[in-house]
C-alpha cells in the first residue's frame, strides 16, 4: 500500500529557478509524485496544511562538529543528526577534528556506515587534510574519497606550511574535491580570545586580529591560483577577507566561502557580557565586518551559510573566557534566527536565504538540489510565524552552548521528509 502525503497551499522554493510560488506538493512512497496549483487528494492521503508556510529542499550544512569518536558526551552522530533534522538540515558535513581525526578510509567509512544505519540526516565525512591534523604530511585523499569523503580540511588549524598546502590543493584538485581552510595565521592568534578592537582593549583580553584571517586567505588564494584547484574558505568573518575572495573570483580563481549565522547577526560587543557562549573561532568581529558579510551574501561572494555547530559540555563553557573552549551549537536554530534577523528585517529576500542553505552549499561539494516531479522527497516545511523556545525540552543536541538557549525564537521547522521517512517537530 502506498504512503501518500499532500502538502497543501505552501510557498514552494524551486531551486532550479531560485523562485518561490504557492503550490501543492504530493509525495508518494518517498518521491515527489505531483506538483500543481491545486491537487485533489485521494482517500488514503495524509494532508499537511501549509498555508503561509514554506516548503523547500532540505538544507545542507557544510560545517558541523559531531564529536564522535572521542567526545560522545557532547555530541554523537545520532544526536547531531536529530538536531540537524529539527533545524531543517537533511545533509550535514562532519568536520574531521574528532579524537582520533578522520584521516583514514576506515574512519570515513565508519561515518557513512553509521549515517546509513541511523536513517536520519545524511552525514558526509570531511577528511583531514594532513595526517593527525598535524599540518605536516597529507592524507590519502583517493582512499578517503572512496569512503565517501566530500572535502578535506584541518579545520581548527591553518596549515602553516605553504608547501604542504600546495600539495594538498594539487592532490585534491586531481580528485575534484575542495580543500577547506581555517584561515587564521596562528602566530597572530596565540592564546587569543576575541577580535582586536576597542572592545578587546576595554576588556583587556588577548586577541585574534582580523589581519590573521586576511594573511591566511591571501596566501591560500595564491596557492589556489597556482594549482587551479578548489579552495573553500571556512567561516569567513572580515571585510578585507571578503574583498580578497571577491577579487579572486573576479579573476576566475576557484575559491568559495561560507559565513555562519553568528557572524552574520552578532558583533564583538557581545563579549561585554563575559558569556563564553559568544566565544568562537574565528571570533565575532566589528559591526562593519558583519555588514560586509551581508553585502557579500547579496552579491554572491559568499556561496553558503554554514553553522560551524560546535558542542561543548556545560562545565567547559562555564569557565572564564580565557579558559573556555570556543564554539557554539547552531544546527537547530540557524534557519530560525536568520529568518527573523535577515528576512523579516528586510535585509535579504527569502529566496536568497534558501539558496544559501541549499543550492549554494551543494555547489561547493559537487551536488545538485532539485524539487521536481519524480525526484526523491528531500524536503522541509518551515513556519516563519511559529514561536518556540529553544530550551532543554526542545533541544535535540547533547549540548546547550548557544547564546539563543533559553530564548523564544520565531520561525520553526515543522516537518522534514527524507525519502520514505517523515519527521514532525
Amino acid at each position: 500500500m502506498s504512503t501518500r502525503f499532500l502538502i497543501r497551499g505552501g510557498y514552494v522554493f524551486f531551486p532550479e529557478e531560485e523562485a518561490m510560488r504557492r503550490a501543492d506538493v504530493e509525495i508518494t512512497d518517498g518521491r515527489i509524485a505531483r506538483i500543481g496549483e491545486t491537487i485533489h487528494a485521494e482517500a488514503d492521503t495524509r494532508i499537511i496544511e501549509a498555508q503561509d508556510k514554506l516548503l523547500s529542499p532540505g538544507s545542507i550544512d557544510l560545517h558541523a562538529h559531531l564529536r564522535e569518536p572521542g567526545r560522545e558526551d557532547t555530541e554523537t552522530l545520532e544526536s547531531g543528526a536529530w538536531a540537524a533534522l529539527a533545524g531543517g538540515f537533511t545533509t550535514i558535513c562532519a568536520m574531521p577534528n574528532t579524537q582520533p581525526p578522520t584521516d583514514t578510509r576506515e574512519q570515513a567509512a565508519f561515518i557513512r556506515k553509521r549515517s546509513d544505519e541511523l536513517g536520519l540526516a545524511r552525514i558526509l565525512p570531511v577528511g583531514a587534510t594532513t595526517k593527525g591534523r598535524a599540518g605536516e604530511e597529507i592524507t590519502e585523499y583517493a582512499l578517503l574519497k572512496e569512503a565517501g569523503t566530500v572535502a578535506v580540511s584541518d579545520d581548527g588549524d591553518w596549515i602553516y606550511s605553504a608547501e604542504v598546502m600546495r600539495r594538498a590543493l594539487e592532490y585534491a584538485g586531481m580528485l575534484g574535491i575542495p580543500v577547506i581552510t581555517h584561515a587564521e595565521e596562528p602566530n597572530l592568534c596565540a592564546e587569543g580570545v576575541m577580535n582586536e578592537s576597542a572592545v578587546s582593549a576595554r576588556l583587556g583580553l588577548n586577541v585574534r586580529p582580523a589581519v590573521a584571517e586576511e594573511v591566511a586567505i591571501q596566501r591560500d588564494i595564491a596557492l589556489a591560483s597556482c594549482t587551479g584547484s578548489h579552495l573553500h574558505v571556512a567561516h569567513i568573518t572580515t571585510a578585507r577577507g571578503v574583498e580578497l575572495v571577491r577579487q579572486a573570483r573576479a579573476k576566475g580563481i576557484k575559491v568559495t566561502t561560507e559565513a555562519t549565522p553568528h557572524h552574520l547577526l552578532l558583533n564583538d560587543e557581545a563579549l561585554l557580557s563575559f558569556d563564553a557562549n559568544y566565544k568562537v573561532n574565528p571570533p565575532l568581529r566589528t559591526d562593519e565586518d558583519r555588514k560586509a558579510l551581508l553585502e557579500a551574501l547579496k552579491d554572491g561572494t559568499i556561496q553558503a551559510i554554514a553553522t560551524d555547530h560546535a558542542p561543548h559540555a556545560i562545565e567547559e563553557k562555564e569557565q572564564e573566557l580565557d579558559l573556555a573552549p570556543a564554539g557554539m551549537i547552531g544546527l537547530q536554530t540557524a534557519l530560525s534566527v536568520l529568518w527573523e534577523g535577515l528576512v523579516e528585517s528586510g535585509i535579504i529576500k527569502p529566496e536568497l536565504l534558501l539558496r544559501l542553505f541549499t543550492t549554494g552549499p551543494a555547489s561547493v561539494i559537487g551536488e545538485k538540489v532539485e524539487l521536481k516531479e519524480d525526484s526523491p522527497a528531500n524536503l522541509m516545511v518551515f513556519d516563519p510565524a511559529a514561536r518556540w523556545t529553544f530550551d532543554a525540552e526542545s533541544n535535540r543536541s547533547l549540548s546547550q552552548n548557544s547564546p539563543w538557549f533559553g530564548k523564544k525564537l520565531k520561525g520553526k521547522v515543522e516537518h522534514v521528509f527524507l525519502g520514505e521517512r517523515h519527521f514532525s517537530f
